[in-house]
């Protein structure tokens, strides 16, 4: 019986010191900083991504309103009188 007490207090001790240096704390506080860096890394890609798609809805509302711009605009003579023929057929 003793000799169990003997070995529980040797294996705390040894526990309490290998706490004390860090080598039960340090794998805990490494996973921390892992988490804490992949965080941030998906946080970065977050907004590259936002600003990429923020380009192409600049680039598409540009598209839009050039095409707006385009058919709204008066039409020739000549563009006119090619239309007429076109469609007189019909």
């Amino acid at each position: 019986m003793r000799h169990r007490y003997a070995l529980t207090l040797m294996s705390l001790c040894f526990a309490s010191l290998l706490g004390g240096c860090g080598f039960v704390a340090a794998p805990v506080a490494g996973t921390a900083t892992t988490a804490a860096q992949l965080t941030v890394k998906g946080a970065d890609k977050g907004i590259y991504y936002s600003k990429e798609a923020a380009k192409n809805v600049v680039e598409a509302a540009g598209n839009v309103s050039s095409a707006a711009a385009n058919g709204l605009r008066p039409v020739t003579s000549e563009e006119a009188a090619a239309l007429h023929e076109r469609f007189s057929d019909r």
